[in-house]
């Protein structure tokens, strides 16, 4: 009696997609990609019955207890300046929180569809950051109110708010596409998200100052390339740019951003290329 290697039962190698094959399913399906943010967004404020000004109030309730709290220590007093100041880090930031949080376990969170019908899994996490995409944009609108009525002016850098919204939004569905396909293989990644989040908020200049007006309290000069590494502090910038009219370091900090995303979904092409196929194989 002889023995022989033993022979695979099931098989969840899979065969490669070809990345145009990718690029262009997805594009095939991108009014999947607004029914479904649709459906999403509604069900989310359905029950809701202030909808979708909870997710605008609590932002800014949230930046101005910051501000208030902090203004003394490190805003030097200047109310006028520090308050739109943290408006408009946490309304940017809580976008990128939210949304990441929900397009990190969205394939797993989707398993009962995306196990019965085929379409890209590419799909699956820009659900939530385009859902989530109205929110943002009336949250901006109400920050830039905040900036006028503590003395700020109407400027050219304005228009700039929609290309800091299509930043921010890129960079969610790129980390969010990587970490959704790590998260099938691993249930840590929603709890490392998670814990990430909160380590970022404090990374990314919100509450504290690049490069600070005189008498107000800034980050060390040793720790600014450290925060201008930070993807969101980009995206943070880019906003605060938009409705402020100056940001400090926001070119580097753009540019950095910009290269996480181009690294990011090159890293995200190469894995679903390969796992794309027998992701939901292994829900």
């Amino acid at each position: 009696m002889t023995s022989g290697a033993a022979t695979p039962i099931l098989d969840l190698s899979g065969e490669r997609t070809p990345v145009r094959v990718l690029l262009r399913d997805l594009w095939r399906h991108r009014d999947l990609v607004r029914m479904l943010a649709e459906q999403d967004y509604r069900s989310r404020y359905r029950s809701a019955s202030l909808g979708l000004l909870w997710s605008i109030v609590l932002p800014l309730l949230q930046g101005l207890v910051i501000a208030v709290v902090f203004s003394r220590l490190i805003g030097g007093g200047q109310t006028g300046t520090y308050v739109p100041y943290v408006i408009t880090g946490v309304t940017t930031f809580g976008f990128l929180s939210q949304s990441l949080t929900a397009a990190a376990t969205s394939i797993v969170d989707s398993g009962a569809i995306a196990g019965r019908l085929y379409f890209p899994r590419l799909v699956l996490p820009t659900i939530a950051p385009s859902a989530n995409l109205p929110s943002l944009v009336v949250s901006l609108l109400l920050a830039e109110v905040v900036v006028l009525v503590t003395g700020g002016g109407v400027h050219p850098q304005l228009l700039l708010a929609p290309v800091a919204v299509a930043l921010a939004w890129a960079l969610v569905v790129s980390a969010g596409a990587l970490l959704t396909m790590l998260h099938v293989y691993s249930r840590d990644v929603r709890y490392l998200v998670q814990a990430g989040l909160l380590i970022l908020f404090y990374a990314t200049p919100i509450i504290y100052f690049l490069d600070a007006p005189a008498g107000v309290r800034s980050l060390p000069a040793g720790l600014v390339p450290f925060v201008l590494a930070n993807p969101a502090t980009g995206v943070v910038q880019l906003v605060r740019l938009a409705l402020t009219g100056s940001a400090a370091h926001v070119g580097t900090a753009v540019a950095i951003t910009c290269g996480w995303v181009a690294a990011l979904t090159v890293v995200v092409l190469a894995v679903y290329a390969r796992k794309e196929r027998v992701a939901c194989d292994r829900l």
